[in-house]
């Protein structure tokens, strides 16, 4: 009779520190191309203003953190590649069974005391991806065919805080409603501490503007 395997905690295995570094290395990542693409992408989301749309600047920021891990792990460090199939962008391994996605999380991000969140639902891809990492864990319940092959897909979780940038590269195994559910491993990374302050808002002086318009008539040839 074979040994009960021990479950999976809610909160997922979790790692921090020396530990988290060791399984970064693990994934054919490290903490510091990581953290590079992590501060780059905070200094371009901070560096937009109250004058940018109001949802720029979490998209700047998940937009440009896609950019920077790529740039360091297909560009400076090799061996990875972007995907980015029906629009769901991707950092994959060289063996095609790893990928990264870039995601904002809830206030539990970092934490590991508590189980985070997705701060908005995803869709399909993202489903398919998570059922996939369930079924290569064993958890998934369904047939086979019900997912297709493709990458064990971890999520870099992102979100900022009383100043500061909390993140981990987690490993999601359920998947309902629009939400990851559970995870099955969370690699904490350090925390980013930037005060919390924008840049300011360049209030620029503008012409005085009389109330009774003036019109001036082209002259006829």
């Amino acid at each position: 009779m074979s040994e009960p395997q021990p479950s999976v905690p809610l909160r997922g295995i979790i790692y921090e520190g020396p530990e988290a570094d060791a399984r970064l290395a693990d994934l054919g990542l490290d903490t510091e191309g990581v953290s590079i693409a992590l501060e780059l992408a905070l200094g371009d989301r901070l560096a937009c203003t109250t004058f940018d749309p109001p949802m720029f600047a979490g998209q700047t920021r998940s937009a440009r953190l896609v950019r920077y891990l790529r740039e360091e792990y297909v560009g400076r460090r090799g061996g990875w590649r972007p995907e980015d199939s029906s629009n769901y962008s991707l950092l994959v391994d060289e063996t095609g069974e790893l990928a990264v996605q870039v995601a904002t999380g809830n206030e539990a991000t970092g934490d590991a005391l508590r189980s985070p969140r997705l701060a908005h639902t995803k869709g399909e891809m993202t489903e398919r991806s998570v059922n996939r990492n369930a079924q290569q864990l064993n958890l998934f319940t369904g047939e086979p065919d019900d997912v297709p092959a493709g990458p064990t897909t971890w999520v870099l979780l992102v979100n900022e805080r009383h100043g500061e940038l909390f993140a981990e590269l987690s490993l999601p195994s359920a998947f309902s409603n629009g939400q990851i559910d559970t995870w099955a491993e969370r690699v904490i990374l350090p925390t980013r501490r930037f005060g919390g302050q924008e840049t300011p808002v360049v209030e620029l002086p503008l012409a005085p503007v009389s109330s009774t318009p003036t019109i001036q008539r082209r002259s006829r040839l």
